[in-house]
């Protein structure tokens, strides 16, 4: 329902198949197009051209294994999985939810009072999707809450280390302080490649890079924005 004014409350929430509709491509683009975000390039490993040699071996000698070319199964989605999602966020309408929308803000975050010691009166962490990419790293969607008596925040992260390739990561941070009339969304895309990495003296072994929390603040920031969204609308 609405509140004391009239107003539809904002609804946010994190589902895994609308983080994953970010994914998919049509004619080697994003299928659907993010209106802030940057789209993510799409990765290709060293070993592909080897696979697809063999696989049109294989497909020689068995007539029922069919390999395709050009866009074919294999371009209909990012193999990592990358996704720029920053949640679905809606009003309740007559005819259903209805999209909420984000204008562009110049307000920030308020950290210190994250950094403050207040008691914690709920927290939860939840992976939304998770994959080793076939041996060849791992790309996975988490999201962590925490609710203070004086606001609440939302940390949203994709993470993606292709080894020998890239390391990836797309935050997206919720913040509400109670008694405001908005909540914040701030975005964070944050890359390097292996070999920039190396040219920087940062190690490229993939154990180095286990942890999201203990290398994330190395990587290079390639985009940042913050929006805000009002808590009736």
């Amino acid at each position: 329902g609405g509140g004391a004014d009239g107003g539809r409350p904002l609804t946010i929430r994190l589902i895994a198949v609308d983080a994953l509709r970010g994914c998919l491509l049509r004619d080697g683009a994003r299928a659907t197009a993010d209106e802030r975000a940057l789209p993510p390039s799409l990765l290709r490993l060293p070993d592909a051209a080897r696979w697809e040699a063999r696989l049109r071996t294989l497909a020689a000698t068995l007539p029922h294994v069919e390999v395709q070319e050009g866009p074919g199964r294999a371009d209909e989605s990012d193999w990592t999985f990358s996704t720029t999602y920053r949640g679905t966020l809606s009003r309740a309408a007559p005819d259903g939810p209805a999209r909420a929308l984000a204008t562009p803000s110049e307000r920030q975050i308020d950290f210190e009072l994250l950094r403050r010691r207040d008691p914690i009166l709920w927290s939860e962490e939840v992976t939304l999707f998770e994959s080793e990419l076939d041996d060849n790293g791992v790309a996975s969607l988490s999201a962590r809450v925490r609710v203070m008596d004086a606001a609440w925040f939302v940390l949203m992260r994709f993470w993606l280390r292709v080894d020998g390739v890239l390391v990836r990561v797309h935050e997206t941070r919720f913040f509400h302080r109670f008694g405001e009339a908005f909540v914040l969304v701030e975005y964070t895309a944050r890359e390097d490649t292996f070999a920039a990495l190396a040219a920087r003296g940062l190690p490229t072994e993939p154990r180095d890079y286990l942890d999201p929390n203990a290398v994330v603040h190395t990587l290079t920031i390639t985009q940042q924005f913050v929006d805000e969204i009002a808590v009736l609308g």
